[in-house]
């Protein structure tokens, strides 16, 4: 995707898909610039000291440091520069920022000392030395050790102890090919106890009670089963929610209270676009979990039944829709005393959601539209069927197609000139009007 692409973003104020939730506050760099893959922000994380709430908003030049506490006034604190990368994990320990990037090079770890919040913070380590390129991040906080996802050395988990947070103290590291074990691309530790996202390996249980750490389980045969991404534990640990980040899958919700034998016993997803739509990373505070699903934005679920999950709220944070790929929400944090949550934008950056009257449904959402050009058709694909009229300019204004539709899912047109940039307007029988604007193959 090309910068052009997203010209139209600097209009767009909030999205109006939305069910229980509502934006109470925006932030964004107006000087940082689209990577040549069409995004600025990556993960979030949030932080709380002395009654005041903080959010941390990973992008490709750093991490900024955001003071949410009046949600009428968010105010920038701070900028932790780092090294340029398309990835930025970041996590806490006591009154330390932990942060991380994935990239070609050795990129160091840094640690942040948020002791002088809500002034300023303080970069107190930087160096390649022990931690580098490293995607993901997780620390154990009751053990006091920080994990890593693909480290210097090996695909597997390394693990240092934080005795000391400001020096962290190399520990060890896990990697058993023999055992099938390959790669990490996330994970979620508790008491020695990790839950590996092992990419096309699936699902690893290990402790690392023992030394060498042991599997417990290695979990493969579930639906859907594609790249293993990332996951999140239950507060009872009996429940952990995983994600495969491919088009179209779901989220599963995973019985793991026998740690070697997990199953899946039920299924979640946004329903956008069944065969676009992609969900990314989980949060699950209490018996609600959160979700950020890329275009579709933030989705909520109530999982105090695990095995009969409900909607609870959603909000779509992008103007852009699950055809594009990866656009829209790339992480979420919602363990703010507030209750308040946090989501990062890939394209428009911060935005801090909170709940409006929350009730317990699964009402359909307006009708979306989705499109794709092939050759000299474009392929429409609707959230639903439905009945309205269709209609094609090009960028200049010259209409170049009006159709009507009779309930109708899928529909195909054929344009006379291959026109690269084009707008369109869709309007459903029942008012909903729907206009989107794309650039294709420039």
């Amino acid at each position: 995707m090309k910068k052009s692409l997203f010209l139209f973003l600097t209009l767009y104020a909030q999205a109006q898909d939305s069910l229980n939730l509502h934006v109470v506050a925006r932030w964004y760099d107006p000087n940082l610039s689209f990577n040549q893959w069409g995004y600025a922000y990556t993960d979030v994380w949030g932080y709380t000291a002395n009654g005041r709430e903080y959010a941390f908003l990973g992008s490709i030049q750093g991490v900024y440091i955001i003071d949410i506490t009046d949600s009428a006034q968010i105010q920038l604190v701070d900028f932790v520069p780092g090294p340029y990368s398309t990835h930025r994990d970041m996590k806490t320990y006591r009154n330390y920022l932990y942060i991380v990037t994935d990239g070609f090079n050795n990129y160091p770890l840094q640690i942040v000392d948020l002791s002088p919040l809500p002034d300023s913070v303080s970069l107190v380590y930087e160096s390649d030395s022990l931690i580098s390129t490293t995607h993901n991040i997780f620390i154990d906080t009751a053990q006091a050790i920080l994990y890593t996802c693909v480290g210097t050395d090996t695909n597997g988990v390394s693990y240092y102890s934080l005795a000391n947070p400001e020096q962290p103290i190399y520990l060890g590291t896990f990697v058993q090919p023999a055992s099938g074990f390959y790669d990490c691309h996330d994970l979620y530790v508790r008491n020695d106890s990790a839950y590996i996202n092992g990419g096309s390996d699936g699902l690893f249980i290990v402790s690392f009670s023992s030394n060498p750490p042991q599997i417990k389980a290695h979990y493969t045969n579930y639906p859907y089963a594609g790249y293993n991404h990332s996951g999140w534990l239950s507060e009872d640990g009996t429940t952990y929610v995983m994600i495969d980040e491919d088009p179209g899958s779901r989220v599963k919700i995973v019985d793991v209270s026998n740690w070697t034998a997990p199953s899946t016993i039920s299924l979640v997803f946004s329903m956008v676009d069944t065969f676009n739509s992609m969900a990314h990373n989980p949060m699950l505070i209490r018996d609600t979990l959160y979700i950020s699903h890329y275009a579709d934005g933030l989705y909520v679920f109530d999982l105090s039944n695990p095995s009969s999950p409900a909607l609870l709220g959603y909000y779509d944070t992008s103007p852009l829709t699950p055809d594009f790929g990866f656009v829209g929400a790339w992480g979420v944090y919602a363990a703010l005393p507030s209750r308040r949550i946090l989501v990062s934008d890939m394209q428009l950056g911060l935005f801090v959601l909170n709940w409006g009257v929350i009730t317990k449904t699964t009402a359909k959402k307006q009708t979306k539209m989705f499109f794709t050009k092939k050759q000299d058709k474009l392929i429409f694909y609707f959230s639903r069927p439905t009945s309205g009229k269709i209609e094609i300019w090009d960028w200049i204004g010259k209409k170049l197609y009006s159709n009507s539709i009779h309930n109708e899912q899928l529909h195909e047109v054929t344009l006379l000139n291959q026109e690269k940039k084009i707008i369109v307007r869709f309007a459903e029988r029942n008012g909903n009007v729907v206009v989107r604007k794309y650039v294709f193959f420039e």
